[in-house]
């Protein structure tokens, strides 16, 4: 009898980890998205003056091998500058670049990590 208790729980415990499998990518993934950007403020556009002082990215991970200061993981949604209590859509104000809205997705030269609390 406890060969069939062994062989149950081998069983149990392998379709648990071939289900982990298929879900863990989609759980670990992070992905970032934003809507559209928040009408009637001032946001930040590729190609603009601002954009280009400083170097500003919509989406960050185009920023890898093209900013020697660019980190993984880094984005605007977690830089010290992004003002997340007026967040609208997933863009909010920079004070970095003059208080426009930026996307959450984003990233400049001028990223801080946020400070530890």
């Amino acid at each position: 009898m406890s060969n069939a208790i062994n062989r149950r729980g081998f069983f149990s415990k392998a379709a648990l980890s071939v289900l982990g499998l298929a879900i863990a990518p989609k759980i670990l993934a992070k992905e970032c998205t934003v809507g559209e950007a928040p009408e009637g403020k001032r946001v930040v556009k590729k190609g603009d003056s601002t954009a280009k002082r400083i170097e500003y990215y919509l989406d960050a991970t185009e920023a890898k091998g093209k900013n020697k200061k660019y980190e993984a993981d880094a984005n605007c949604a977690n830089c010290r500058f992004y003002r997340k209590e007026k967040d609208e859509g997933g863009y909010a104000p920079c004070t970095m670049a003059a208080n426009q809205y930026v996307a959450a997705c984003g990233w400049c030269k001028l990223y801080r990590a946020q400070k530890a609390s």
